[in-house]
């Protein structure tokens, strides 16, 4: 009875300690934009968007962001404002929670925030400006 006992006791610290052993790593920039704003534009803020992928799951190695998964991240946030153009002041977060037994399994998942705002191209009077500057 005693063996049954602590052989049960083992087994259940040892599914405690495989279920506690995961971690949690995030990695993040800060972009001021995420186009090009031409330099004789007008940009007006529209509002505060976000945007998230669900969840990836991978074994043995984490998943990693494609050129064309950015883009889609980032065209999502966009679409919450209607007739923006480009995010500015952008923060993109991207969390990869690691599970280490039996074999390793990773989750992902990335978020892009911002502000998004509407470009007006040539619609700035950079002569009159110009003169006022003082070298």
């Amino acid at each position: 009875m005693k063996e049954r006992c602590f052989t049960a006791m083992f087994l259940v610290l040892l599914i405690a300690g495989l279920f506690t052993a995961g971690c949690v790593t995030k990695a993040g920039d800060r972009l001021t934009s995420t186009n090009f704003a031409y330099p004789n534009s007008n940009v007006t803020p529209l509002g505060k968007v976000e945007a998230s992928t669900p969840s990836k799951f991978s074994v043995f190695v984490p998943r990693t962001m494609s050129r064309q998964n950015v883009i889609d991240l980032r065209d999502a946030a966009l679409s919450q404002a209607p007739g923006a153009d480009l995010l500015i002041n952008v923060r993109t977060d991207t969390s990869v929670t690691m599970f280490p037994y039996p074999i390793p399994m990773y989750w992902t998942k990335s978020t892009i925030k911002g502000t998004a705002a509407k470009m007006e191209v040539g619609e700035q009077e950079l002569q009159e400006n110009l003169g006022k500057m003082k070298y």
